[in-house]
């Protein structure tokens, strides 16, 4: 009777797991950033000043916001490693409602700034697709 109930159990919680995967948490994926790396050097080799901060290396690579009406937030955590979010929400598309990327960065020996890692993922308006949270998944 024990070992039913401790399964029973077991299943619960992996079922309110998979509800949250799927239904509250982003479903980003990893974007290849070697050529993000590649520009970064060219600023720093070009005395930019947009090198020196991560938001502002982020705000660089991503562009100027694009559209009325779109509102682009930053969001920086971390001393040594850095976490930058970057999501412009309100974008004049008629699926797609907000674009969200998650930089990493680390410092090299001479403590300029290179990119370990980066998320990305999108959201379309509700009842214009499928993805209410941010997902990788290309198909809104």
């Amino acid at each position: 009777m024990k070992k039913k109930i401790i399964l029973g159990c077991g299943v619960v919680v992996s079922v309110i797991y998979l509800i949250y995967v799927f239904c509250y948490k982003d479903n980003l994926v990893k974007v290849n950033y070697d050529s993000y790396n590649v520009q970064i050097e060219k600023g720093i080799e070009d005395n930019m000043e947009w090198v020196l901060e991560v938001d502002d290396i982020v705000t660089e690579l991503i562009g100027p916001l694009e559209g009325e009406g779109t509102k682009r937030t930053v969001k920086v955590e971390g001393i040594k490693e850095k976490r930058v979010e970057l999501i412009d929400d309100g974008i004049n598309d008629d699926s797609i409602r907000a674009v969200k990327y998650i930089f990493y960065f680390d410092k090299d020996d001479n403590g300029n700034w290179y990119i370990t890692k980066i998320l990305w993922g999108q959201k379309a308006w509700r009842g214009r697709g499928i993805h209410t949270k941010f997902s990788g998944t290309k198909g809104i």
